[in-house]
């Protein structure tokens, strides 16, 4: 058993204790949020970057199929006035 002062050092020290282990915790709990936090902003980064990279796809994918029907249509009208002009010779 202890004395009155053995029982009052030990209660310090127990309390000292908590103190320590819920500072530490308190502060990885900070921590844990912060990282949350972070990895959040990533993912987010991330996805808007994906986004743009669509955006810019579907732009250049716009930009070849009219680029390939404007040579189409260049093309035909190249036809027709070409069976015009032969059927005018005929």
């Amino acid at each position: 058993k202890r004395n009155e002062k053995e029982e009052q050092v030990y209660n310090k020290e127990q309390e000292d204790n908590k103190n320590k282990l819920n500072s530490i915790y308190e502060t990885e709990k900070t921590s844990n949020k912060q990282e949350q936090v972070q990895e959040q902003q990533n993912k987010e980064e991330t996805i808007e970057n994906n986004e743009a990279q669509g955006k810019e796809n579907r732009n250049h994918l716009v930009s070849f199929f009219t680029f390939i029907a404007i040579i189409l249509i260049i093309t035909s009208v190249a036809i027709l006035f070409e069976s015009k002009k032969n059927k005018d010779k005929k």
